[in-house]
């Protein structure tokens, strides 16, 4: 017997994201029943059966969260010997990490061994070795604990406690030894530190590379967790670079006795010391003061040079040209130079015109006539100016004539033989000479005081007082001899000598 079977298969099929429904219609299938030696005819059945649509229907699952960091919380352990433990903990990064497993194990079993709870256990009396805690969740993340077994550091030194260092242009290196006191210490290592980078680095050698001025401490500290430690303070001092000076503006030429300034350029502007010291390669051209002052001695060349006072050995070197001063009234000038004639001419017109405002008259003509005054320069001191010596001049000659006066029984300045005449040259001596501390310029020129305008004063045109002072140029000698020739146009007249003034 042959039967139409409808078979309502319903398959499901669940992933790790999503549960599928497939629902199947089976086929006809045709049974032969061998029970009766009959045929019977097979009757067809029609079979609906009801359509469900498959669905897709979501759930909800979070994604695997791997490690991806471990800390232990302690990075070294220390055992004194054989025997001792110690147990590390771990902590998991992230939290929610879906295997927080991790295996532990010894890089060496005979310093250390270490169990599943990160028990570490001592198997030696010395010794150093790493125990490593690995996740189990196939993230290879890892942390390691150093172990150290036997005697700590009991205490480190250092070469040095306390370094001045001095830098130039480029960093500067500076070696630090350290050492450990007791010998049967385990581990040796150390940590170097700095508590200033910027000022210094130091690296695992101890080496310390400087980099600018300041103060800094390098740190060496023992890894074997007994935080023994050793410091060095070391100064870091800026040496100069670079000494120099602005060509355009500074000045390389000088006068003889008078002064420049040597603007010395530092360089860096933060060096420690920014001390000059100057020297000159000629002190009889040009000298110098510790300030960079600069003094012209005579004409000439002279090399002023300055070194930086610290240990950089910097310098700079300045070429200067010493010259001889336009010389005027007032200029201090030498002997020499007061001779010449252009200085000559211009002492002798300043007498000449001082005559001429007490009155006098300025006559040219009386050259080779009778003198009365001679002035030798030959008398003259180096380092006065023409002003002074013209000074000088006037004393010295009205000390001549109020005493010849006076003794001649003529009036000067209503002075009288003895006492008054001895106060009055006295006074004209302490105030004509410039060396003198009470040189009085302006009491000497005071014509109403020393006596020269009441003596060119006169009254009629026969009494008109006539000087001329000139100089002559004294034989093989570089001086001259200056004259003063004095007379009225009374006696200028009766020597035939032409008057300037009627």
């Amino acid at each position: 017997m042959k039967k139409l079977l409808s078979f309502l298969i319903i398959a499901t099929i669940i992933t790790s994201s999503l549960c599928v429904s497939y629902l199947a219609l089976g086929d006809n299938i045709t049974q032969s029943n061998t029970a009766e030696n009959t045929t019977e005819p097979v009757t067809e059945i029609s079979s609906t059966v009801a359509t469900t649509e498959s669905t897709i229907i979501p759930t909800t699952t979070e994604p695997i969260v791997k490690v991806k960091n471990i800390k232990v919380n302690k990075s070294i352990i220390s055992l004194s010997k054989k025997g001792k433990t110690a147990t590390v903990k771990v902590t998991v990064y992230p939290s929610n990490s879906y295997n927080k497993s991790v295996t532990w194990k010894s890089n060496n079993t005979k310093v250390a061994t270490v169990d599943k709870n990160g028990k570490i256990k001592a198997t030696t009396n010395k010794g150093v070795t790493y125990v490593t805690a690995r996740a189990k969740d196939g993230s290879n993340k890892f942390s390691k604990v150093f172990v150290v077994v036997g005697q700590k550091v009991q205490k480190i030194t250092l070469n040095k406690s306390f370094v001045t260092l001095n830098r130039s242009t480029k960093n500067i290196t500076y070696q630090l030894k350290k050492s450990i006191r007791n010998n049967n210490a385990t581990y040796k290592a150390v940590n170097w530190y700095t508590s200033n980078k910027n000022i210094a680095t130091v690296d695992s050698n101890g080496k310390v590379t400087v980099r600018k001025r300041g103060t800094v401490t390098i740190t060496a500290r023992a890894k074997d967790g007994s935080n023994k430690a050793a410091k060095c303070k070391i100064t870091v001092k800026q040496l100069v670079t670079k000494l120099s000076y602005s060509s355009k503006k500074q000045a390389k030429e000088v006068y003889r006795n008078k002064t420049i300034k040597f603007n010395v350029i530092v360089a860096p502007s933060n060096a420690n010391n920014k001390g000059i010291i100057y020297s000159s390669s000629n002190k009889k051209v040009a000298t110098v003061t510790s300030s960079g002052l600069i003094k012209g001695i005579k004409e000439g060349t002279a090399i002023i040079i300055a070194r930086a006072k610290d240990s950089s050995k910097k310098a700079v070197k300045l070429i200067v040209k010493v010259k001889k001063p336009p010389i005027n009234f007032y200029t201090k000038i030498s002997k020499d130079e007061f001779n010449e004639p252009k200085n000559i001419k211009t002492y002798v017109d300043a007498l000449n015109k001082y005559f001429e405002s007490c009155g006098a008259v300025i006559n040219p003509n009386m050259v080779g006539s009778s003198q009365w005054c001679v002035v030798t320069t030959t008398t003259f001191n180096n380092n006065i100016s023409i002003y002074d010596r013209y000074v000088s001049t006037i004393g010295m000659w009205t000390w001549r004539r109020s005493q010849d006066e006076v003794d001649n029984g003529f009036e000067w300045k209503n002075l009288k033989p003895g006492k008054s005449l001895e106060n009055f040259l006295q006074l004209l001596d302490d105030y004509s000479f410039y060396n003198s501390g009470k040189y009085n310029p302006k009491k000497i020129l005071d014509s109403n005081w020393n006596g020269w305008k009441q003596f060119c004063q006169y009254d009629n045109t026969d009494d008109i007082v006539n000087i001329y002072v000139y100089p002559v140029k004294a034989q093989d000698m570089n001086a001259y001899t200056v004259y003063m020739y004095w007379g009225t146009n009374a006696g200028l007249k009766l020597k035939g000598i032409p008057l300037v003034k009627e």
